[in-house]
């Protein structure tokens, strides 16, 4: 069976779910929805649409980077080298 990357929906919904499980209430905040404003015009609050919009963006674009990755045949990774992200700690720069 061929493997199929989520739908929008379905990461919307595994978005939704964790941040409920890390205790994170999204429901005080405007409910928003597709063509409507990101925030709330008089307080600049971002609405529930919107925030997890932008947490379903950071994961496909972390995830196409992340995968798209490819080293030498032959190539062995060494205890001290970090996997390839997106946006890498500044300390990996020290480490070299």
């Amino acid at each position: 069976m061929p493997i199929t990357p989520p739908t929008n929906d379905e990461l919307r919904a595994l978005v939704s779910a964790q941040l409920r499980q890390y205790g994170i209430d999204i429901s005080v905040l405007p409910e928003g929805g597709p063509g409507l404003p990101g925030s709330d015009p008089t307080t600049g609050v971002p609405t529930q649409y919107s925030l997890i919009s932008s947490c379903v963006s950071l994961i496909t674009a972390s995830v196409t980077f992340i995968a798209g990755y490819k080293v030498d045949a032959g190539y062995k990774q060494g205890v001290q080298e970090h996997p390839p992200v997106l946006y890498p700690a500044p300390f990996s720069e020290w480490t070299k």
